[in-house]
């Protein structure tokens, strides 16, 4: 009876806990994602302020410092 072996002699690796739960190579953490996310909306907002009129800007401006104190 086979217990779980590949069938070519090889003793299965285990792998640490650490290694278990880590992403695989290549693949963001979720922390990174979110980094990654939070400079890709602010690269969009920049690059959409521009765009607006300067009322829009300083309506948008005072809502925000209201916000953050």
């Amino acid at each position: 009876m086979s217990c779980g072996g590949s069938g070519t002699g090889e003793i299965p690796q285990t792998q640490s806990v650490e290694e278990a739960h880590r992403p695989p190579r290549g693949s963001l953490s979720s922390l990174e994602r979110k980094s990654t996310d939070s400079i890709k909306e602010q690269q969009f907002i920049q690059s959409v302020w521009v765009f607006l009129p300067k009322e829009n800007q300083n309506v948008i401006a005072g809502f925000l410092y209201s916000v953050h104190n």
